[in-house]
This record gives structure tokens, C-alpha cells and sequence, in this order.
């Protein structure tokens, strides 16, 4: 059932870990350039700058597979079970929990959405709210007159909605109080909501609670200022200060409320049902808390594995110095690694119970042990290899014997005689299998579709695996061959059937790995488990869960040659050139500046291989002081995150201050953006800003500024001092002759 446990392809080649199916566990790589975050239920959420959206977590009923085309996104929800994305023209799209479907018509003029545990709020442009899903307590039924609104959140059983003149109005169940706002119900400028209670920002960076405080969730910690930002967990609360760092109060059984180190530079963050996802400023994620369905990801670093393995709920990675990491369910203790956590050099999982082998032939059982599956008999030495069933276990030993324990209802540990000469072993649900040098194949225990009746001829077999009702083998000459249950196309080997190197079964589906690094899987595809993800190639190493798939691809080394880097000043600031020559596995360039006199560095971009199609990029560092001297670090990033410094240069600006306004940061923002004035001298300036559909929303300034650099706050309210609603926003600058407009977004 549970087999190909760190199943090595390419020799002793490490890598990281992805996986997919009904558990989704994404690359390093794939969370960069991050611009908003949520957390579902079981699952988390980013949207990358480009509109694409990144899910990873439980995949169960589907709530991390985007539907295609991923694209155009502006906003994400992570509701119970299901998912919600906006796209840039206003229109919903859902997936996940069948019941959650998007009322049409008509689905259109959407500017903001909100999840709950089984309903979603839409906002709509003109300040109206949809409420659909499931109605309980009216939850759905919006309260009159629904106008004016300019953000909305979902909780439990309740929703919020919160007016332009910065009232919250509430409704749904009330059983906590969590509808219940407290007084003075004004100057808000932010909502959120939690499993039974509410959240209030207020324009003064004060957070007001209300509702359920079981957990102490409405009990802001001190001092309760500086806040930007919040959000509700299931009965826990977040708030982010104006200082990047996070607050997390409330339920903490999982470590939601515990912020990794170091607690700092974030911009956003959100709150799932058990667990936390927080964006950085430069772009990344980070997430903690309940890690049951890799929702927080492989544990970091996701590097140096060179095996995995997979059990129901829990899963296995074997790192090549010989330690084991363990993440996901652990209510059997099968996460729970014995000491000394060292000298493993293989691993298997099956339900709830996981095994090791050490370099010194023995083995380590740990977690349930119902039927005395984590019972290792004795002598426990002389392993070489093992193999993990549905609740028994089978151990290979140097002298060509087997050994068998756990659960034998149907015979999967009575090793037929002569118990001899065998060279390998697998483990299906309930059947067993060896493999003897002669190149044979002897399977034993339940039979109930053929799988230990062997195809002839049995002969040339060199590996073995075993699926729930299904059993598959591996020839010398790289074909393989699938007998037994085959509802589901299991046992239908795909053409061209050569080139196998290593196989392995889930429940009702197959995986095969061929010469190059690359994966054929076949059958039930009901979590897209027998999909590939991109690149399908590099793997070394591959194990099949019940309905999902964990593998550790290698990450590519980086051959790129820098020919060149320099830096020159133009009248707009410092350009930044560079050239480099192959360049076809860089995932990315971070380009880092520091003043020559101050030990400080900072990331001024991150630019994409390819974007450029020549192997030349130039860049504009446009925020310089005239006079000041920098130098300029380029710095390549591999498959696996891993930087490696290419070169560097160093520039002095000597141009007079210029006429330039800045993008605004952050971008997106909630509730406060800074937007920065460059002027040459002193001059009259009118800094402005507009809707889409060019309506003047508030006027920043008006009035003589000095030459240099001046700083302009918006805090997302119109002249008349109501909060603004989501969306792109047009800030202007006029000065002397020259006139500059930029777009910022503001998400509530």
C-alpha cells in the first residue's frame, strides 16, 4: 500500500522535496516574489506578482488546484475547504468544496473577496455585498441598505462588512457575541474574523476585539498600538505592527501564535484554522503552526534530502547525513524520530508507523503499533534492506532471509519456504512480495484480485511493489510488469513501457522512473496524483502515498559565467548592467546594493532568467543620493534557493538631485502607503490621487516643498476622511512643468 520508501535513482544524489496529489508541497523556489497570502482551513495561499496563484497543504477535495488558466489574479481566499481567487476583470473563480460555487449571474465588478469556513462575501465595486454558500444562521443574508461597503470578512457562522464612514456592521450567529460591535462603532479602517469572534483596526493602530475570549483570542497583548494590519485564526488572533513584526495571541496547542525568528520585515500575514502564513518584504513566505497537511510546507531548509517516504498522514525525509526529518500527523508518534537521530541510510512509512535502517544493519520501528508493527523481532541486526505494508512490515537480512511481523490476518507474514536467496522486498496493503537472486518473483498473503498470482514469464525481475489490490515488478531490461486490481488503469503500463529504473504503488496508482530522472505515473488520477509537476525531470529519489506522491528532485548546478558587470550614472540614477552566459538553470538574479561607507546591505531586485532573452540586463537604481558612492552585489539563485555571488561593482552618483517620484511601499497595502518626492529645488507641488475611473479621492499636498526628498503618507481615506474600497489607484505629481503619475493597489 505503502511502498517505494527512499527509492534513490540517481545513485547518492540529494535534493528537495515536492510533492503532490492529495498533500501539495511546493519547491523553494516557487514562493518568490510573493504579493498576498492566505490560509484555508488545511491549506495555504500566495499570489505571485505575475497574477498566479501558489497553493500548497491538504488537497483533499481539491482546494489547492487552481483551475486553469492561472492567470490574472489580483486577490486570494483561503476558505474551510475551498478556495477563492479574484481576477483582475472582476470575476470569481472557486475550487475546493463542491458546495461553494459562485453565484451567477452575474459574476463581474468584484474588488474584493472573503472566505469562510462554508460561505464567501463578495465586494462589489459599487459597494455592495454578495454573500453564497451555505446559509446557516444567515450568515448569507447581508443587512439593509447594503451600500457603501469598502471591505468584508468571513468567519465561522458570521460575517463582517465594513461602511466607508468606518462603522462595522455584523451579522450572522451571534452566540459568542461575535456580531456584537463594541461602541464607538467608527474610524475602522480594517476588519477581520475568526472561528466566533471579530476584529477591529482602528485609524489609530489600535486593534478592537470582540466575541468568544475562551482562548484569550480578544485579549490584545500590550501595548495595543502601532498595528497595520490583522487577521483571525480559528481562536487565535494576528496583528502586524507598523515595525514588520507579528502578534499572535489566543489558542497556541499548535505553535500558530509562536512567530519564527526573526520576527521582523513582514508586510502581510494571515490566519488559517490551526496555522499562520506571513509575507516578507523581499517577497517570500513564511508559515507555522499545524503542519498535518503540509500546509506550512517541508520543514525548513528543503534541501540535502536524498530519500523519502510516505505514510496516510505523515511523512518521512532523509537527509544525506544520515538524519531523519518527520512532519504531518503525528497522533501515533510516527513522527517522532528515536534517538540518536543519525546513520540512517533508508526509510519506509505505512499508515500510522514509520521504520529506519541504520548503516550498523539494524532497524528503528516507531508510532502505532497495534499489531506490534513497531516491535522490530530480534535480533534486530544484519538488515540490508525493508519494506512498510498496511500494518506489517517486512525486513530483508544479509543471508538472503526475511523477516515478517505486524498484522497477518491474510498471511502477509508467513515468508514462504525455502526463506531463501531473497535480494528484495515490497509490502502492498495486505500481500508481501520478494524477489530472489534468480530473478523471481514469490508473493504471499491476500489475493482477493490476483495480486500474488505472477504473470509468466516469472523471470528477470530485479524490484518489487505492492499497491492496495495491485502488485507491480521491475525486468533487468527496464520494462515493467502490473498484475491484480486494475479498476482504475493501475496495471496498464503506458508506452513506450522501457527505460524503468525504479517503481513504486500508491492505493490505485503507479509510478515508474526512467533512466533520465523523469516520472510516468498511471491510474486513479482523482487528486491529479499521476500529474508531474514541471519540470518532469532531475528526480532521484520517489515514494507513492495512498493518494499522493512525494519526490525529491536535484537541484541543477549553476554553470552560469559572469562576462560582465558595471555600473554607470544616468541623469534618472545609477544603471546597472550585467551579462552572463549560459544561464538555462538560474531560476533567478538578486542584485544587492551598500553604501561603500556603511556596512548594510540591501536587496534592490529580483530579476528573472530569461527576462531579458539576450544574457544582458540593465537595472536602475533610481533611489541614490547625489554624492553618495555604492557597491553593487549580483548574486545567482539555484534550483533549491542556495545564492551564489557572481561579482560586483561600485558607482558614485554625482548628478544634482532630479525630478522623480517613487513607487509608492508597500504595494499592495493595508491600511498606510508612503509615497516619496525627489525635487531638484524648491517648488510648488500637487500630489494627487485618483480612482480607475479618474474621480479625484484625496489630495496629498498642495503647496511649496523643498529640493531633495520629501515623504507623503495616504492612509486610504477620501478627503472627507472615508476609508476607500479595494482596488488600483492613480497618484500624481505635478511640479514646475513636469508631471508624473504612478498606480498603487490597495487591498483591505
Amino acid at each position: 500500500m505503502i511502498v517505494m520508501a527512499a527509492t534513490a535513482v540517481n545513485g547518492q544524489d540529494s535534493g528537495y522535496i515536492v510533492g503532490w496529489g492529495t498533500r501539495v508541497m511546493l519547491e523553494p523556489l516557487a514562493l518568490r516574489n510573493i504579493v498576498a497570502v492566505s490560509a484555508g482551513g488545511s491549506q495555504s495561499l500566495a499570489l505571485k506578482s505575475d497574477g498566479t496563484i501558489m497553493a500548497w497543504g491538504d488537497n483533499t477535495l481539491l482546494q489547492c488546484a487552481v483551475p486553469s488558466p492561472n492567470a490574472n489574479f489580483a486577490a486570494v481566499a483561503g476558505g474551510g475547504e475551498y478556495s477563492v481567487g479574484l481576477k483582475s476583470d472582476g470575476t470569481i473563480v472557486r475550487w475546493g468544496q463542491l458546495e461553494m460555487t459562485v453565484p451567477v449571474p452575474p459574476n463581474e465588478n468584484y474588488v474584493a473577496v472573503a472566505a469562510g469556513v462554508y460561505h464567501i462575501l463578495g465586494l462589489k465595486s459599487d459597494g455592495s455585498i454578495a454573500a453564497w454558500g451555505v446559509n446557516n444562521e444567515g450568515v448569507c443574508n447581508v443587512p439593509s441598505p447594503n451600500a457603501n461597503f469598502v471591505a468584508v470578512a468571513a468567519g465561522g457562522v458570521h460575517s463582517l462588512g465594513l461602511k466607508a464612514d468606518g462603522s462595522i456592521v455584523a451579522w450572522g450567529s451571534n452566540s459568542a457575541g461575535q456580531c456584537d460591535v463594541p461602541s464607538p462603532n467608527t474610524d475602522f479602517v480594517a476588519i477581520a474574523a475568526g472561528s466566533e469572534h471579530s476584529l477591529g483596526l482602528r485609524s489609530d493602530g489600535t486593534i478592537v476585539t470582540w466575541g468568544s475570549d475562551y482562548y484569550g483570542q480578544c485579549s490584545v497583548p500590550t501595548p495595543n498600538a502601532g498595528f497595520v494590519a490583522l487577521d483571525g485564526g480559528g481562536w487565535y488572533s494576528v496583528g502586524l505592527k507598523a515595525d514588520g513584526a507579528i502578534v499572535a495571541w489566543g489558542y497556541n496547542g499548535y505553535g500558530q501564535c509562536s512567530v519564527p525568528a526573526p520576527n521582523a520585515d513582514f508586510v502581510a500575514v494571515a490566519g488559517g484554522i490551526h496555522h499562520c502564513v506571513g509575507l516578507k518584504s523581499d517577497g517570500t513566505v513564511v508559515a507555522w503552526g499545524d503542519n498535518v497537511y503540509s500546509e506550512c510546507g517541508v520543514p525548513s531548509p528543503n534541501s540535502d534530502f536524498m530519500g523519502v517516504a510516505s505514510g496516510a498522514i505523515h511523512y518521512l525525509g532523509l537527509k544525506s547525513d544520515g538524519a531523519i526529518v518527520a512532519w504531518g500527523d503525528n497522533g501515533y508518534g510516527q513522527c517522532n524520530v528515536p534517538a540518536p537521530n543519525a546513520d540512517f541510510v533508508a526509510i519506509a512509512a505505512d499508515v500510522h508507523h514509520s521504520l529506519g535502517l541504520r548503516s550498523d544493519g539494524s532497524l528503528a520501528a516507531w508510532g502505532q503499533s497495534n499489531y506490534g508493527e513497531s516491535n522490530v523481532p530480534a535480533p534486530n541486526a544484519n538488515f540490508v534492506s525493508m519494506a512498510a505494508g498496511d500494518q506489517h512490515n517486512l525486513g530483508l537480512k544479509s543471508n538472503g532471509t526475511v523477516v515478517a511481523w505486524g498484522r497477518n490476518q491474510y498471511g502477509q507474514c508467513d515468508v514462504p519456504a525455502p526463506n531463501a536467496e531473497f535480494v528484495a522486498v515490497a509490502a502492498g496493503g495486505y500481500h508481501s512480495l520478494g524477489v530472489k537472486s534468480d530473478g523471481t518473483v514469490v508473493a504471499w498473503g491476500r489475493n482477493n484480485y490476483g495480486q500474488c498470482n505472477l504473470p509468466s514469464p516469472n523471470e528477470d525481475f530485479v524490484a518489487a511493489a505492492g499497491g492496495y489490490g495491485h502488485s507491480v515488478g521491475l525486468k533487468s531490461d527496464g520494462t515493467v510488469v502490473a498484475w491484480g486490481y486494475n479498476n482504475y488503469g493501475q496495471c496498464n503500463v503506458p508506452e513506450p513501457n522501457e527505460g524503468f529504473v525504479g517503481i513504486g504503488t500508491g492505493d490505485y496508482h503507479t509510478v515508474g522512473v526512467k533512466s533520465g530522472g523523469t516520472l510516468v505515473v498511471w491510474g486513479r488520477d482523482t487528486h491529479f496524483q499521476c500529474s508531474v509537476p514541471s519540470p518532469n525531470s532531475d528526480f532521484v529519489a520517489v515514494a507513492a502515498g495512498p493518494t499522493n506522491i512525494l519526490a525529491v528532485r536535484a537541484p541543477i548546478p549553476v554553470p552560469v559565467t559572469l562576462q560582465s558587470m558595471e555600473a554607470s550614472t544616468i541623469s534618472s540614477g545609477v544603471l546597472v548592467s550585467w551579462s552572463v552566459s549560459d544561464e538555462s538553470h538560474i531560476s533567478e538574479y538578486k542584485l544587492h546594493r551598500s553604501p561603500l561607507e556603511i556596512d548594510e546591505s540591501l536587496l534592490l531586485a529580483r530579476v528573472e532568467t530569461g527576462a531579458s532573452g539576450t544574457g544582458r540586463y540593465d537595472y536602475i537604481d533610481e533611489d541614490v543620493t547625489a554624492g553618495g558612492s555604492y557597491r553593487y552585489t549580483l548574486a545567482a539563485v539555484e534550483g533549491d534557493g542556495t545564492e551564489r555571488v557572481l561579482g560586483w561593482c561600485e558607482a558614485r552618483y554625482h548628478v544634482k538631485a532630479r525630478f522623480h517620484l517613487g513607487q509608492n511601499f508597500p504595494n499592495p497595502f493595508n491600511p498606510e502607503t508612503v509615497i516619496q518626492v525627489d525635487l531638484p529645488e524648491p517648488m510648488r507641488v500637487d500630489l494627487v490621487i485618483y480612482d480607475v475611473e479618474g474621480r479625484l479621492v484625496a489630495r496629498l499636498a498642495d503647496g511649496v516643498a523643498p529640493a531633495g526628498t520629501s515623504t507623503y503618507r495616504w492612509n486610504g481615506r477620501d478627503s472627507a476622511g472615508h476609508a476607500v474600497a479595494s482596488g488600483v489607484y492613480v497618484y500624481q505629481l505635478k511640479a514646475g512643468k513636469g508631471t508624473i503619475s504612478r498606480k498603487m493597489v490597495l487591498l483591505r
